[in-house]
């Protein structure tokens, strides 16, 4: 007895890569993953649409077939899934009658055949990638199986009668997958072909013979490109199916392959050899391919129904009645068209965000990223940075050279807007980084990150970056200093002109006296500072609050100032801050003030400045309430005894910061 069967196309058809390579589990990087191996879905770069048609040579109608048409995703930086209508995955079996009705003269003769057909209605795909170089997906097939038959009578005047019989199963068979890239050549894949299925529907038991059986199977694949525009791919599973193929990039747009088909469930054969070609023009890909048995049995629309039971059928785009066909595909890439050259490894935030010191981060570095050179050839790298709400327009780095293959860390940096200064407390936010190749403009890859935006009277502990909470401009400020020294302007009038600054500094300080508390910072050096005006309102704070505020009501009258950062060694929670101004008396006329050596500092003259070497007063601030000789007095005292007796300066553990000194 004879069985008709007409077949789908070969060994997933779905991809004219797959096709013509024939091993394509280890390689995978195309639409056609959702049946080779659904971790292959990362390698989709943004949108990607196929479609593809198929050419039966031995059928009885030798017409061009529509396969599938499919589209695929990429979505955040490690996320792809697809969706795919398959009309031409089906296999269709006629299975001879077993009754016939013929009148007396076999003029009229009616058969009764059966109709088996297994198809693939639609299936879904998604991948991930977990780590750099590992992706795992799956995939979901939507199965149909379908079995019409005949129900036939003859009534008493002899007149036949039937009725169609249609029998419908449905079901889910699902497919999981890994890819994994061992090295820059190497790629390896797994996938579990039918891990489970799940039943929607089934075929009634007495045609239980006809029901489509697809075996669980385990299939891996390698490849290899050590050699520059060579590929070589191999393929087995536990079904004694191995498969081997090498690609060859003719030209940058033309690629040709081929494969070599064996059989091993009785003795080891070759069984088919396949081989197509892809023609690659901007973003749409073009490929035939076709796939040719050594053995012809059973191959041409025609086979012995003895060797025909559902259990037969591994699967129904390959199995033993599949004929030679030849497929025509199209790949159309949309967005992002080609694969990026630069990626990001990953992204360090070197500090939290400060709104008082705001303007350091456009020149100091708030983060570095780790980025890669993903090609053959050195590339120069930049990369951007911002954070949304905060960054009118992001920020770039200046572009770094990296070599084929290599790493590189860039730093990058951040030009905050106004809108920082109204965080009263900490917030976080997401920061974007970015990296392009300098040759191509595009955006190569994204990263995100938390970035912590503290509080605008945040400060964390680096004396440098106290100098950011003088306010000299302040017009609260500027209204407490005009109106003291106004009150006193008769006898600043009539004092010595070296010794003007020095006395406008004291009735600053000791006017500060009946109006501010000190309360000590139970949190030490890394607090929570006052602006001036805030102090000025809340009339007290702790010595950070209180150096700022006198360093900006002296900075408001055009005197120089600098804080003394004292961080003893062995005890950083005795750490301490104070203030020396510029007293602008030569050291020649020190006598003026003090004939007391230790009471003052001379300071030389810096480099790059045109003036000259002065005394400079050391105060500590936190003693307002007890006026400027007992300020000034324990200033320079503990001045010496930190600096001349215990060498501060030269151990490293007293620093003076001055605040003209632009970062």
């Amino acid at each position: 007895m004879i069985l008709s069967a007409t077949i789908s196309p070969a060994q997933y058809f779905s991809s004219g890569k797959g096709g013509a390579l024939g091993a394509y589990t280890g390689v995978a990087a195309d639409l056609g993953a959702i049946d080779w191996n659904p971790a292959g879905l990362t390698s989709v770069r943004d949108w990607e649409l196929s479609t593809s048609n198929y050419f039966l040579f031995h059928a009885g109608e030798q017409n061009l077939t529509f396969h599938h048409a499919a589209a695929g995703k990429r979505f955040l930086p490690d996320h792809a899934a697809a969706v795919r209508v398959s009309p031409g995955i089906r296999l269709d079996l006629i299975v001879p009658s077993t009754f016939t009705v013929e009148d007396s003269n076999a003029t009229i003769i009616t058969r009764f055949d059966k109709q088996v057909t297994y198809s693939e209605q639609f299936a879904i795909g998604y991948a991930f990638r977990a780590a750099e170089g590992l992706s795992l997906g799956f995939s979901a097939h939507f199965l149909e199986e379908k079995v019409t038959d005949t129900e036939y009578s003859i009534d008493t005047n002899n007149v036949i009668t039937s009725t169609p019989l249609t029998s419908r199963g449905n079901s889910w068979a699902v497919d999981w997958g890994v890819m994994w890239d061992p090295s820059a050549h190497w790629r390896v894949g797994v996938s579990a072909k039918t891990l489970f299925r799940i039943t929607e529907s089934t075929i009634p038991e007495e045609l239980n013979s006809y029901r489509l059986n697809l075996p669980k199977t385990l299939r891996g694949g390698a490849s290899w490109s050590g050699v520059p525009g060579f590929l070589f791919s191999a393929d087995a599973d536990l079904e004694k199916q191995v498969r081997a193929g090498s690609a060859w990039d003719v030209t940058p747009e033309l690629n040709v392959a081929a494969g070599l088909f064996l059989n091993g469930d009785s003795r080891f054969r070759a069984e088919a050899f396949s081989a197509g070609a892809s023609y690659t023009l901007a973003n749409v890909e073009i490929g035939v391919s076709g796939l040719f048995f050594a053995d012809q049995a059973n191959r041409r629309g025609t086979a012995d129904l003895a060797l025909f039971t559902g259990s037969d059928i591994g699967g129904i785009e390959y199995n033993p009645f599949t004929g030679d066909r030849a497929s025509l595909s199209m790949t159309l890439h949309l967005g992002r068209t080609r694969e990026p050259v630069a990626k990001i490894e990953y992204v360090e935030m070197l500090t939290d965000i400060y709104p008082s010191s705001s303007r350091v981060y456009a020149f100091r570095p708030v983060g570095r990223a780790r980025i890669k050179n993903e090609s053959d050839s050195p590339i120069e790298a930049k990369v951007s940075f911002n954070i949304e709400r905060y960054m009118d327009v992001p920020t770039e780095s200046r572009p770094r050279l990296i070599g084929a293959g290599e790493t590189a860390e860039v730093p990058f940096f951040a030009v905050l807007n106004s809108a920082v200064q109204g965080l009263r407390t900490m917030v976080v936010r997401e920061g974007e980084v970015s990296v392009s190749a300098v040759r191509t403009g595009e955006s190569e890859d994204r990263y995100s990150t938390r970035v912590l935006l503290r509080g605008k009277n945040d400060w964390n502990g680096d004396v440098g970056l106290l100098k950011f909470f003088i306010t000299p401009d302040d017009p609260e400020i500027l209204k407490f200093t005009r109106s003291v020294l106004n009150e006193g302007a008769a006898d600043l009038d009539t004092t010595d002109a070296r010794l003007r600054n020095f006395e406008r500094a004291r009735r600053l300080f000791d006017a500060l006296a009946g109006r501010l508390l000190y309360v000590n910072d139970p949190r030490g050096s890394q607090d929570n500072v006052q602006y001036p005006s805030e102090t000025l309102s809340l009339k007290g704070g702790d010595c950070d609050d209180m150096s700022v505020l006198y360093s900006s009501m002296l900075a408001s009258i055009g005197i120089r100032t600098a804080f003394v950062d004292v961080i003893p060694p062995g005890s950083p929670d005795s750490a301490h801050i104070y203030v020396m101004f510029d007293s602008g008396i030569a050291p020649e006329d020190a006598a003026l003030v003090s004939d007391n050596p230790k009471r003052y500092v001379i300071r030389a003259a810096r480099a790059g400045r045109n003036d000259h070497a002065t005394l400079w007063i050391p105060v500590e601030t936190t003693l307002t309430r007890r006026g400027f000789e007992r300020a000034w007095r324990d200033g320079a005292g503990q001045y010496y005894n930190d600096v001349e007796v215990g060498f501060g300066l030269m151990r490293g553990w007293v620093r003076v910061v001055d605040h003209d000194i632009e970062f």
